[in-house]
């Protein structure tokens, strides 16, 4: 993937997915494709709180050392609402997302293969 390419889809700029502390952004295409596909049907912008993260970044965040995000296989949305909340996750639903993870201010997905499926936590 050409990281200095503006947009990875039709709606998600390169960018939005850079872990904050390197800008590196190492994101999987296929799950960028299935985030993309999960956009079409929500039907509305989503606003990406967490793409790739570098493993200094994942620590300092207190994610996981098996953390999808840092193979580029995981980003959190932010959600503002229940309302919201249960229309994204049931949209992640339709297209075949089967990790959720959800908190009050965002919803984590992850395509991430090596994982357990289907599954949904809270933080």
């Amino acid at each position: 993937m050409n990281v200095y390419k503006e947009y990875i889809t039709k709606n998600f700029k390169t960018a939005e997915f850079a872990c904050p502390c390197c800008d590196a952004v190492k994101m999987d295409i296929d799950f960028v494709k299935t985030l993309q596909l999960l956009r079409d049907e929500y039907g509305s912008p989503m606003r990406i709180n967490s793409g790739f993260r570098c493993e200094k970044h994942n620590k300092k965040v207190g994610g996981s050392d098996s953390s999808s995000h840092l193979w580029g296989m995981a980003s959190d949305i932010s959600v503002t609402d229940s309302i919201l909340r249960y229309r994204m996750i049931q949209c992640a639903q339709k297209i075949g997302i089967e990790r959720i993870g959800i908190r009050r201010d965002f919803i984590h997905f992850d395509t991430d293969y090596k994982k357990k499926t289907p599954v949904i936590w809270t933080y």
